[in-house]
């Protein structure tokens, strides 16, 4: 099943609706980082929350979350481009809390124990490069709350966010999706709730998994929400490279690409985004210190 984003808009109600399928990058990220299952749940709410945001704004660029934790987890990172690419990790990959006996019944893992407290914050790069970059107080670690809280205090949208991951017995992702629901200034917010309560008593958890395509995910969310736009596909692919490893040993001390070059053995950098390794020989690492050094001459 594809993974698709699909953006729609109740008339009425004046509420817009984004619902993403993401089960692929969610198991795709899993599998590059290797992540035991409370890891693989965190980051899979991240990487469908930052796929919601990205494709909603409609905007050329990308947006990616971070998650600064005091707790287990350190540091969480996602971000997507307004293609779709989606990519992202976790510092600690090997956390797996086990299962309350609500968790077990409703199949729903909670990870805020393993994420709060902590702060959030939200980058939003132009294709020029320019960025704009706000911050929030992690309020659950749940993820989804959290980013709904963001929009809330940041941008200042009443919202509706929840990103569901489900595991099998081995720990597996097995499906991934998420809704967001934003009201313009003349939304009804009495719908609103509505709808974000018909989330909280579990509708999405059971969409998830059961399997539900977005547009069936959007059709029993909400009737009256049209789609606007053909749907974005998602997918996990990271935009490292052979050629920006290179750029990036441009950033290297002097000393230490001479230090590189005298024990002439080739480098092997590795993505943290993808886990992808990349093998820079010395003649390479040689070329970029000549280049520095005639540019500080």
């Amino acid at each position: 099943m594809e993974d698709l984003c699909l953006k729609a808009f109740h008339p009425s109600a004046r509420l817009e609706v984004v619902v993403a399928t993401t089960t692929g990058a969610c198991r795709d990220a899993q599998l590059a980082h290797d992540l035991a299952p409370t890891s693989a749940v965190a980051l899979g709410r991240l990487l469908t929350g930052a796929g919601l945001l990205a494709i909603h704004s409609n905007l050329p660029g990308s947006l990616s979350i971070q998650v600064l934790s005091q707790s287990r987890i350190k540091m969480m990172y996602a971000d997507c481009t307004h293609e779709g690419d989606l990519r992202g990790y976790v510092r600690d990959t090997s956390l797996s809390f086990p299962l309350s006996a609500a968790e077990r019944s409703s199949g729903r893992h909670t990870v805020g124990a393993a994420i709060a407290p902590g702060k959030l914050s939200m980058v939003r790069i132009d294709p020029q490069g320019r960025y704009s970059q706000s911050a929030t107080t992690l309020v659950t670690g749940e993820i989804d709350a959290d980013i709904e809280h963001f929009i809330d205090r940041s941008d200042q949208v009443d919202n509706a966010m929840a990103c569901e991951v489900r595991l099998n017995d081995d720990g597996a992702v097995t499906r991934a999706a998420g809704v967001m629901i934003r009201a313009l200034p003349d939304g009804n917010r009495a719908h609103l709730a509505l709808l974000r309560e018909r989330i909280a008593e579990g509708l999405l958890l059971g969409l998830v998994r059961d399997g539900a395509e977005a547009k069936g995910i959007l059709t029993a969310l909400d009737r009256e929400a049209e789609p606007v736009e053909t749907p974005t596909r998602l997918r996990w692919k990271c935009r490292c490279s052979v050629e920006r490893v290179r750029r990036s040993l441009s950033l290297f001390e002097i000393k230490d690409l001479m230090e590189i070059i005298e024990a002439g053995e080739p480098v092997s950098v590795r993505c943290d985004m993808c886990t992808k390794s990349y093998l820079i020989g010395v003649d390479e690492v040689r070329t970029v210190l000549e280049r520095m050094i005639k540019a500080q001459a």
